[in-house]
């Protein structure tokens, strides 16, 4: 049902476009091929045009739809995104979800690559210039990636990068700030034994603890934060945002 409502929405927003994936008809005329795009036509109420084949046999079910799908990485190099990383499109989407209040389950592929194209300053100056160690100890977590990807656009580059330079090294560089992002170092590198840190948990966490080091407040405890602490400017998404 998931499926369907996001392609219904697809088709609503007027984003939906032909492609070679044809609906395929059996020579029995049983469809094989398109009963989720058949069905969110019916939800949506819209008119789209599609691809259909006829007269395929019925073992052909099997083979159908198998190959590896596009992801929204692969779909935002054709939009022309250029130097993206692995995990780019992980810290778009927890954006989307975490500060623009999307629902993450009826994303498409060009959602996320519009929404990346907005936000790629952020999140390139999170990965190259904040958190320059490779898969090391839980920094690249795309919630406390995302979270100074937001800051990027509201704060100073240089706090951000001292903030990243405790995360990374463990060692202060402000008092007594430097204990909030000491908390969340040790929350990263020390997980509970037998978990795995909850991406919305890192997400509010690094909201509490870089709020409390750009302040260079002190910090005892370090709880999730539930407000908006970083909210992205509106001007970013005017005008189809910047790319």
């Amino acid at each position: 049902q998931r499926h369907v409502e996001w392609l219904a929405r697809l088709m609503r927003d007027g984003q939906w476009s032909i492609s070679s994936d044809a609906l395929c008809f059996a020579e029995t005329g049983r469809v094989l091929n398109g009963q989720h795009r058949l069905w969110a036509v019916i939800e949506s109420g819209k008119t789209v045009i599609m691809l259909v084949g006829r007269g395929y046999p019925e073992a052909s079910q099997r083979v159908i739809d198998t190959g590896r799908r596009r992801s929204a990485l692969d779909t935002a190099k054709i939009d022309g995104v250029k130097n993206l990383r692995r995990g780019h499109a992980a810290v778009a989407r927890c954006m989307m979800q975490r500060a623009s209040g999307y629902n993450i389950g009826l994303l498409s592929n060009a959602d996320v690559s519009d929404y990346l194209q907005r936000v790629i300053a952020g999140i390139e100056f999170a990965f190259e210039q904040v958190f320059r160690v490779k898969q090391s100890r839980g920094f690249t977590n795309a919630g406390l990636q995302a979270v100074v990807a937001q800051a990027y656009f509201t704060q100073a580059a240089e706090d951000l990068i001292a903030f990243g330079d405790v995360i990374v090294t463990g060692e202060p560089n402000r008092d007594p700030g430097s204990k909030a992002a000491l908390l969340l170092r040790d929350f990263l590198i020390r997980p509970a034994q037998g978990t795995k840190h909850n991406q919305a948990a890192v997400y509010r966490r690094t909201q509490t603890a870089l709020d409390a080091y750009l302040r260079n407040n002190t910090l005892r405890v370090l709880d999730e934060s539930r407000a908006q602490l970083f909210p992205l400017p509106n001007d970013l998404f005017k005008n189809g945002g910047a790319a």
